[in-house]
């Protein structure tokens, strides 16, 4: 647990773990007086001036029929070789229209994550 952090159940403190024996806890600084009045702690992986980063996933895959199969976890703009046309994407089992801009026979759309409900996002060319 060096490393971590203790608290309680309210949370209304920290304290970085600096050792654990498998009974005792020695933290930095003091505890306050009424730590654990309820009998319960926490032990959590970061607090205050920790730094956290969590790495972003985005994933472009074009299949033989010419769809782009995509996953964020992030907003993200995809750009991609394209005629004017209308385009879809695809939620589940559900083909949205969307808004497209298409300059210099290149497609840039807009995606969020929050399309990803189901895992995978499909865009196609819907009017051929």
């Amino acid at each position: 647990h060096e490393g971590r952090w203790l608290t309680d159940s309210k949370p209304t403190f920290a304290r970085k773990i600096k050792k654990f024996d498998g009974t005792v806890f020695t933290v930095e600084g003091k505890l306050p007086t009424d730590a654990f009045a309820d009998g319960r702690y926490f032990i959590i992986d970061f607090s205050i001036g920790d730094r956290v980063d969590v790495p972003s996933v985005q994933s472009v895959r074009r299949d033989s029929e010419g769809q782009y199969h995509l996953q964020s976890t992030l907003p993200f703009k995809l750009t991609v070789p394209a005629d004017d046309g209308a385009y879809s994407l695809k939620q589940g089992e559900t083909w949205q229209p969307i808004e497209t801009k298409n300059v210099g026979g290149r497609l840039t759309v807009s995606i969020d994550p929050a399309l990803f409900t189901n895992g995978e996002t499909i865009l196609k060319r819907t009017d051929k």
